[in-house]
């Protein structure tokens, strides 16, 4: 069986890198489709990146310019979110080669390479594909993650919230047609919580088509507990100091909840049962807004997951503030690390995280109560290591994951 995976850029933390790596070590020949790969990946043969002509080039600017002229002026005063038309992508006479060797096609987020019209001609050609919606795009009407409150997904979408529009045949409704038009019930879906499963069921693009929660792959032979003293040392940390480990690929995103982060932090530095608290942050974050009365260590954007494995064991906790989640790949880091996670109550966390258990689930945007989940975290922490470890090489080893698609695999194949 060959499987092809579908996603516009790749890293090797990107979760249909680490599926790929997954399948490769229960026997299946797979390969990963491409836009864009990282520096780290440059001599993985797995990995056919696209190459970029001037035509396709050209291709690119003119649906981004289309885009602009009816969306950006269009909806100038929209609230601040991801929005994505997906009609941008590559011409299918660029892939058709590459897709017609498959068996199976696996698309993950592929947007700007996949669009409506070559999903068309993938589905046309006869081709089984699966899709992974690692968020809520496939199906609404344009938005990654939508306002709470709304379920316009589940009819045709229009007088979206986000966009502050009043028109029920607006841009979303629009899309949702598109949509309707290009997708088909043959598509099996995988959503990786039990909370996007339960949206994708509900959704009017998806109640009639198969839909199984499968998690993302872990390594957990390279996410391990590891002796937190010696880490600390090598990083000249006290071994006394409370850490709090905070980050994100971009936490100027809406969907962060960066504010939420500001907050319990003042909140922090004012409770006098946390004394000698550091802050370590990673990936793109403002640091010099972080309340001053609070040490900080920033470590920037780390590729190599090695040094995230040590980030992690040298933390106490890993915050969580997050408005809008799918299965946050930090949580399955952190916890396979022996590291607990404080979160909000938000998407697929519980998943993951039983309360007061292995972790702390506050209420909705309660800082108050998240605050207590921080220090909860801290006092129980070393208690429970080995066992967040253990759970998480039930939930989502590498083994476990490649088993579970190779049947959803074999059974559409």
């Amino acid at each position: 069986m060959k499987v092809l995976q579908i996603s516009f850029s790749v890293s090797p933390s990107t979760s249909c890198v680490r599926l790929k790596e997954a399948l490769k070590g229960q026997g299946v020949d797979v390969k990963i489709l491409t836009m864009h790969a990282s520096n780290a990946l440059v001599n993985d043969h797995d990995i056919i990146v696209i190459k970029k002509t001037i035509w396709t080039k050209v291709y690119k600017r003119i649906c981004e310019t289309i885009w602009k002229v009816i969306f950006d002026r269009k909806y100038q005063q929209r609230k601040p979110s991801i929005f994505d038309g997906g009609y941008d992508g590559i011409q299918y006479r660029y892939i058709k080669n590459i897709i017609a060797e498959a068996d199976v096609v696996h698309i993950h987020w592929a947007l700007m390479l996949i669009n409506y019209r070559n999903l068309k001609e993938i589905l046309r050609d006869k081709k089984n594909v699966i899709w992974t919606a690692h968020d809520c795009w496939p199906f609404t009407g344009g938005c990654h993650h939508f306002d709470a409150g709304c379920d316009a997904y589940k009819y045709n979408c229009g007088k979206c919230p986000l966009l502050l529009s009043n028109n029920s045949r607006d841009i979303t409704n629009l899309i949702m047609k598109a949509k309707r038009k290009a997708f088909s019930s043959n598509i099996v879906m995988i959503g990786p919580s039990r909370w996007i499963s339960e949206r994708m069921k509900e959704s009017s693009l998806f109640c009639n088509s198969m839909v199984q929660t499968i998690p993302n792959a872990l390594n957990c032979e390279k996410y391990l507990v590891k002796d937190r003293r010696s880490i600390r040392e090598k990083h000249g940390i006290d071994a006394n100091q409370k850490v709090i480990m905070v980050g994100a690929y971009s936490m100027a995103s809406p969907y962060k909840g960066y504010s939420y982060f500001l907050e319990i932090l003042k909140k922090l530095s004012m409770n006098s049962n946390l004394d000698k608290l550091l802050v370590i942050t990673f990936g793109n974050i403002d640091d010099t807004e972080i309340y001053d009365g609070i040490e900080t260590k920033h470590f920037g954007y780390i590729e190599n997951e090695d040094k995230m494995v040590e980030l992690y064991n040298l933390a106490d906790v890993f915050l969580l503030t997050s408005v809008n989640e799918n299965l946050p790949t930090v949580v399955m880091e952190s916890m396979a690390c022996g590291t607990p996670v404080a979160t909000f109550d938000v998407g697929g966390v519980r998943d993951m995280v039983d309360h007061k258990k292995d972790g702390y689930v506050a209420r909705k945007f309660d800082v108050e109560d998240l605050v207590e989940g921080i220090k909860w975290c801290i006092e129980n922490g070393n208690s429970i290591r080995s066992d967040m470890h253990m759970k998480m090489e039930k939930y989502c080893a590498y083994d476990i994951v490649a088993k579970k698609h190779i049947e959803l695999y074999e059974s559409v194949k």
